[in-house]
């Protein structure tokens, strides 16, 4: 799953890209049990709200409505 030869990002940015190359996106393994990787396509769909998010925040999205 997560290999361990990793150091763990300080910044909220960072962390996100960690987890974007930990868990990439896949398909379903011939192997594979269905309930285990609906769990991963959980996992991802998670981070790429993350992604979403912080790409937002570079831009200066302002999503409180006021102009």
């Amino acid at each position: 799953m997560i290999n361990n030869d990793y150091e763990l990002p300080l910044g909220t940015y960072e962390f996100i890209e960690f987890l974007h190359e930990q868990y990439p996106s896949r398909c379903l393994r011939l192997d594979e049990d269905i309930t285990a990787h609906h769990r991963y396509a959980a996992i991802r769909e998670f981070i790429d709200e993350l992604k979403i998010i912080k790409s937002e925040h570079e831009e200066g999205y302002d999503d409180s409505g006021d102009d």
